[in-house]
């Protein structure tokens, strides 16, 4: 029996689930559920920029951040979720893995997959399915396993 580990994640939340074979449908790992605090950007920007003067002139101007904010701590987010991916693909032992996220997370989850997980990654999904219900998941990776 093939088992699979299932990451479904966005920004700020993610579930895992395990897939241990065709007509066993999916088996929430419910413990390993995460959810990040990302607040809104004008909240971690809530300060006023800050001045610089002008290199040509006598003016001052507002310095624009160089990083956004919540960009950071969503990557700070993903990282955590692939480091639980692992673990759990590993205490699960698990054969594959298949990844379901929304555009922006599954970019930087692709840049940092570890390379243990990149081995035996089967399949992504360019969805965000963090708020389906646990029910209607199956139908969304059918294409994928044979759920």
């Amino acid at each position: 029996m093939s088992r699979t580990l299932i990451v479904i994640t966005d920004g700020a939340h993610a579930r895992f689930f395990l897939h241990e074979g065709p007509g066993m449908g999916l088996k929430p790992l419910s413990a390993e559920e995460m959810n990040a605090d990302v607040p809104a950007g004008r909240d971690i920007m809530a300060d006023r920029p800050g001045r610089s003067f002008s290199s040509v002139s006598e003016g001052r101007s507002a310095m624009e951040p160089k990083s956004d904010p919540r960009e950071l701590v969503e990557k700070a987010f993903v990282s955590s979720v692939l480091e639980r991916a692992e673990k759990l693909f590993a205490g699960q032992d698990a054969a594959r893995i298949v990844i379901a996220a929304d555009p922006g997370s599954l970019g930087e989850i692709r840049k940092a997959l570890p390379h243990g997980l990149k081995d035996k990654l089967t399949a992504t999904l360019d969805k965000d399915l963090t708020k389906i219900p646990v029910k209607d998941l199956p139908k969304h990776f059918e294409g994928v396993l044979a759920v």
